[in-house]
């Protein structure tokens, strides 16, 4: 439960909204299954967001693959957020046909998950995959390729999950590993909504004792 809290009598708070947060986890044989439900227990209208920051082991040169055409274009800090414009992917990159990365090249960039077929269940399953070691159980052992996938929803579930229509991939310095973060709203998407009503972004907005659920599968 969140709820605001005051620096002092005389200052604005801290914080201005609360909610209750409701987190569920579901274990099975191959499946990790995240449930973030989050209720407006306030008097207003408050913006909710939410967002998954997952860290997948690789080897040195993994494998991606994003259902993407188009990305954010961030600012150039050293903390990148993006500016709210939609631009092309980097030239010679096509996530969505796999991106071998190879040691050295790092990513902190935010993706648009491009739309399913109408057809389809209205969730995209991203992935990464890099060559583990494996032993059988006669001793022998054999270097094979090992993927991991995580499925979102790009279009609302009627009545049940809000969309995570966003993922950021990142590769964090120092470690064999890569992040595909699923999000609901690109960073820092309310201050630039505030900032210029022009801006393309997107987040949702939660009415008081209403509730919105975001889930993925790992």
């Amino acid at each position: 439960q969140v709820s605001p809290t005051a620096r002092s009598d005389d200052e604005m708070q801290d914080f201005p909204f609360c909610f209750d947060a409701v987190y569920e986890i579901s274990v099975s044989a191959a499946t990790l299954d995240l449930s973030l439900k989050l209720t407006n227990t306030g008097k207003a209208d408050q913006p909710l967001d939410a967002g998954w920051h997952p860290y997948f082991a690789s080897d040195e040169e993994p494998m991606v693959v994003i259902p993407a055409s188009a990305r954010w274009e961030p600012f150039p800090d050293p903390e990148p957020t993006p500016t709210g414009r939609l631009c092309p992917l980097p030239a010679g990159v096509s996530l969505s046909n796999g991106h071998r990365i190879p040691p050295g090249e790092l990513w902190d960039d935010v993706f648009k998950l491009d739309e399913p077929d109408s057809e389809g269940d209205g969730s995209c399953i991203s992935w990464n995959e890099s060559a583990r070691g494996v032993l059988f159980k006669s001793g022998r052992i054999e270097r094979l390729p090992l993927r991991r996938w995580i499925k979102t929803r790009v279009r609302a579930e009627s009545g049940r999950s809000a969309p995570l229509p966003h993922m950021q991939l990142y590769t964090p310095i120092g470690r064999q590993a890569v992040c595909l973060e699923p999000l609901a709203a690109i960073p820092n998407a309310i201050n630039l909504s505030g900032a210029n009503a022009g801006t393309r972004v997107g987040f949702n907005t939660v009415s008081p004792g209403a509730s919105i659920r975001y889930h993925i599968s790992l």
